[in-house]
């Protein structure tokens, strides 16, 4: 965690800057497991970066988008979840690492199940929200056993009230 000293930010934007941060790594995972291309979209900076190496790497809002459409559309079932995460701010720019896991089941019945680590760049854009600028994940284990079970489709979104 940077100190006062490091960033010269107060203590309350700093922890709000963190919980923002962490949301916008968890609404990644949201926005992929309920295949909310919006939402995804907006998560990112224009000039974005993508990179699933060796699988490939998207540049540009346009080409990450066409990516991730043609990614979800291979998957019967895809679901990932973001666990334990380190986030660093300075001033308008952020990094963050993430530990991942993530399940899937192609729709020709392959079996998907991996872990890893996405090492994150962020930065703060005009209208004040925090968006990525770079994601990179780093692939730890990919086990491709087959994926049992009933497949149930995506719930709504939830609502407050």
């Amino acid at each position: 965690m940077t100190t006062q000293a490091q960033t010269g930010a107060p203590a309350a934007e700093r922890t709000a800057d963190e919980a923002e941060l962490r949301n916008l790594a968890a609404a990644f995972s949201d926005a992929v497991n309920r295949r909310d291309l919006d939402a995804f979209r907006d998560l990112w900076e224009p000039h974005g970066v993508w990179d699933l190496s060796p699988m490939g790497k998207a540049e540009g809002i346009d080409a990450i988008m066409a990516w991730v459409s043609e990614l979800l559309a291979g998957w019967e079932l895809f679901v990932q979840m973001t666990h334990a995460g380190v986030v660093e701010v300075a001033g308008r720019d952020a990094t963050m690492r993430w530990t991942m896991e993530e399940y899937g089941r192609s729709r020709d019945g392959r079996g998907a199940h991996n872990l890893g680590m996405y090492a994150d760049r962020a930065t703060r854009c005009p209208d004040g929200r925090w968006r990525f600028t770079r994601r990179t994940y780093h692939f730890r284990l990919v086990d491709e056993a087959p994926l049992t079970g009933t497949v149930f489709p995506v719930p709504p979104p939830t609502t407050a009230g």
